[in-house]
């Protein structure tokens, strides 16, 4: 095909909508819309000219159209961003993006070379905002009028703490001992444990250096003292989650796997994840094997290898369904 040239067509080319900003509209004046009046770009205030009245057209130039698209796009100052996700109410200023598990909320306030935002607590930031810089050591901790807010950025609300202040303005810190028993219900029986548990059902707790163990052996720390370095702490009552004293005895961690398996509490048969063989199965091959019958079928049969069809039936495996 064959392109027309915008002189005969009488329309401007593509890149002629495109000039630069410091173009004139005497320059650029198409002939037969001399009668149209020039326009001001509403992004650098040069004057252009449209081809028709009812054009929609605000900018002179590409140019001027992305910048005026970025300018409206633009963010603003940290503090700007900070203050659009505040509701102030008549008490607490509360804050209305994310949150942590706490409640307290968190504000992006650089991003990392990596593409992720670097995330602050918003009380601390308003705190850094109208006091300065927070000293090292030091938090910002809420005295809310109607109680301790976390969601609150009222710097009226907000006080710096230390650990040498006394008192400290959430109460004095409860005891390692305190904490754990407000999570002991006392049964007749056990004294279970209701907080978090491992995977197995014993109970677990984070003390205060953030070191998680389990609750059956503080228990036992705390009615006997330190458990002998090798030794494990064990039940009498084969329950994981019991943290009753007198439930509990010291052992090695072989009595630990001979309790296990005295207890059956250890996987076996057909629950190990690997066995290929029922407990039906096992016994219809020992009665097979009683009544003379051939082995390798049998192995055949079920799967399995010669070799373990011979253990099945001289009780070397499997024995507990003897």
């Amino acid at each position: 095909m064959t392109n027309v040239s915008s002189e005969k067509c009488g329309k401007p080319a593509t890149e002629d909508r495109r000039l630069p900003c410091t173009v004139s509209f005497e320059e650029t004046a198409m002939p037969g819309h001399s009668s149209i009046p020039p326009r001001n770009c509403a992004a650098c205030g040069q004057s252009f000219r449209v081809l028709a009245s009812t054009s929609p057209q605000r900018f002179c130039s590409h140019a001027c159209s992305v910048k005026a698209i970025n300018v409206k796009n633009r963010r603003g100052t940290i503090t700007d961003r900070f203050w659009s996700k505040v509701n102030k109410t008549e008490t607490c200023w509360l804050w209305t993006a994310s949150k942590n598990q706490s409640g307290f909320g968190l504000f992006g306030t650089e991003k990392r070379s990596n593409g992720t935002m670097r995330m602050e607590c918003a009380h601390r930031f308003s705190w850094q905002l109208h006091y300065g810089p927070i000293p090292e050591g030091a938090r910002v901790v809420h005295i809310c009028p109607s109680g301790s807010n976390p969601a609150c950025v009222n710097p009226e609300h907000l006080q710096l703490h230390t650990e040498a202040d006394e008192p400290r303005p959430y109460g004095p810190r409860r005891s390692f001992d305190e904490v754990f028993w407000d999570n002991v219900h006392k049964t007749p029986d056990c004294w279970l444990w209701t907080a978090g548990k491992t995977n197995g059902g014993y109970g677990k707790l984070t003390t205060y250096e953030r070191v998680t163990k389990l609750a059956h052996r503080i228990s036992w720390e705390i009615h006997f003292g330190e458990v002998p370095e090798g030794l494990c702490v064990l039940h009498h009552c084969d329950n994981p989650s019991c943290v009753r004293p007198d439930h509990l005895f010291l052992g090695t961690l072989n009595d630990n796997k001979q309790d296990c398996v005295v207890k059956e509490r250890h996987s076996r048969g057909e629950k190990v994840n690997t066995s290929k063989l029922t407990e039906e199965q096992v016994k219809e091959i020992r009665q097979a094997c009683a009544q003379g019958a051939n082995k390798s079928e049998l192995a055949k049969r079920y799967g399995v290898d010669r070799s373990s069809i011979f253990r099945i039936a001289r009780g070397e495996t499997w024995s507990f369904l003897s």
